[in-house]
């Protein structure tokens, strides 16, 4: 019997053993054989010959793998998602190619002795659909690993038996309900990779420090309060996420992780050791804290401006009065969140944001903008909403680069005929202002493709919207049109017009079935 005939008999042998009645023999079709029936799965990968099977997916209520599943000696991927229960048999000792094991169950699966003799068995995963309490005690001898995935489990803690796992290169644990760590979590010296995000950690062990080759550490959505000073010691780290935790403050010897280039954070004491950290390239500090004598200090501005490589910065919900003049040495800054603030005003110094692309400055009551503003030539996305803006400044034409604004929920009263000069922009939401025209110069906007003007105080249209050649959505719904341009019946690619509760009698010729909605 040939082999690819070999394989494919033992696999429809371990199907029907399963119970999985399939009348037909396996046709494999571009190195693939698929097979769906009553909320039973399988996926079959052969190799380039279809001579033997390489990879298997088997998807079941419950999973009991028979004993013939050791015969396919050249499988690499084994992959059993149960939606109860998985068993698998006790040897599995000739899978000796195999590299890759995913295991989804509600119940702890068994993991056979026999797994510890496969060396090239990498990387295992283990989902427990958040309802398993613990892990089978064999994992612990698989020292063979460099990938191990645990998740949706109920676990609280882990024994000491994982500071076994010495080759362990990355080790996932997200979504765990941890609540702390064991210390031989040090002995993992070889890790370069640990994600730990949303658990219910209160405190790493101070043998964090142990881990000096470790590259990524996610430490986001858990109920940290502080860090051990030993983390200074991953010198290495290059990604470090703290986000959604309590942090009061981070540790002192933060400006030691030189090699660091993204830190998302939200402490709530400024932490002026990032200023050393000269190879930063993204930095969150959000839901800071600094009373007002420190926020209009420019220590906290200078800090962050030492730093040459920044190019995305977050500063979202800091209560932050103003930005000091120092602002003006983040002239490498590319995308900048300042959203829920109480900025009033931006100084003249922003004008310096010559890298600029992204800005968002919703939820603060801005009253103006500089004209400095319109030297952000780079800028293609802004978002204004939630403001008290009454007006743009006429630099704003320098803005050539834009291809998205959002200004709703704000006072707007008028553009500036500048805003013609917006020649790339495509989307526009300005519902919910206080716009009674548009310049005609706004016909420039040959690549719009959404314009949201809802809600405001609109009269009429100038007959330039015949230049809106690509725009797909209008929604002019609640103001005060009484008659529309004939030229927006020349718009063919417009899909979405929205024009209820306005004074109109009629609609322009040639506006097709446009639809009249309710906003």
């Amino acid at each position: 019997m040939a082999q690819s005939q070999s394989d494919q008999d033992i696999l429809l042998v371990m199907l029907r053993q399963m119970g999985i009645s399939i009348d037909s023999e396996i046709q494999v079709v571009e190195r693939e054989w698929t097979f769906l029936q009553d909320g039973v799965q399988v996926i079959a990968h052969f190799d380039e010959t279809a001579a033997y099977l390489t990879t298997l997916y088997l998807t079941a209520d419950t999973l009991t793998i028979p004993a013939e599943l050791n015969q396919l000696r050249h499988i690499e991927d084994l992959r059993l998602w149960g939606r109860e229960t998985i068993t698998l048999p006790d040897d599995m000792g000739r899978l000796k190619r195999l590299r890759r094991l995913q295991l989804a169950c509600c119940v702890p699966p068994n993991l056979p002795q026999s797994l510890a003799g496969l060396p090239r068995l990498r990387s295992l995963s283990l989902s427990g659909y958040g309802l398993c309490t613990h892990l089978p005690e064999t994992l612990w001898q698989l020292r063979q690993l460099q990938e191990l995935t645990v998740g949706l489990y109920l676990l609280q803690q882990l024994p000491a038996g994982l500071g076994n796992l010495q080759a362990l290169r990355q080790l996932s644990l997200r979504e765990c309900s941890l609540q702390a760590l064991p210390d031989e979590i040090g002995n993992l010296t070889g890790l370069e990779e640990l994600y730990l995000n949303q658990n219910q950690l209160q405190t790493m062990p101070a043998t964090i420090g142990q881990l000096t080759r470790l590259r990524l550490l996610r430490l986001e959505n858990n109920r940290l309060t502080m860090l051990p000073e030993e983390l200074s010691a991953l010198t290495t780290l290059k990604e470090l996420t703290l986000t959604g935790n309590p942090l009061q403050q981070l540790p002192t010897g933060l400006g030691e992780l030189k090699q660091l280039q993204v830190l998302l954070t939200s402490t709530r004491a400024f932490p002026y050791a990032v200023a050393r950290l000269k190879r930063l390239r993204t930095l969150y500090l959000n839901d800071l804290r600094m009373d007002e004598t420190e926020a209009r200090d420019t220590a906290w501005a200078h800090a962050i401006g030492q730093l040459p490589r920044l190019r995305h910065l977050s500063l979202e919900n800091c209560n932050l009065p103003l930005l000091p003049a120092e602002v003006g040495r983040w002239t490498s800054i590319e995308e900048l969140d300042l959203r829920r603030n109480q900025l009033q005003t931006l100084p003249p110094e922003v004008g310096n944001w010559s890298q600029l692309q992204v800005l968002y400055l919703a939820f603060n009551p801005l009253q103006s903008l500089p004209d400095e503003v319109g030297g952000w030539s780079k800028l293609h996305k802004i978002q204004l909403m939630r403001t008290r803006l009454r007006i743009l400044p006429v630099t704003i034409g320098g803005w050539q680069q834009l291809r998205e604004l959002v200004i709703s929920d704000s006072q707007l009263e008028t553009l500036p005929a500048e805003a013609g000069q917006w020649t790339e922009l495509q989307q526009l939401y300005g519902h919910k202002n206080r716009l009674s025209s548009l310049p005609p110069e706004v016909g420039q906007w040959s690549k719009l493709r959404m314009l949201r003007l809802n809600n405001n105080r609109l009269t009429e249209l100038p007959a330039t919207v015949a230049g809106w050649q690509q725009l797909e959505e209008l929604n002019l719904t609640t103001n005060q049109l009484r008659e529309l341009p004939t030229e927006l019946g020349q718009l063919t690619q417009l899909r979405d017009l929205q024009l209820a509760n306005n004074r109109l009698q009629m609609l322009p010729p040639n506006s097709g079935t446009c639809g009249i909605c309710t906003p």
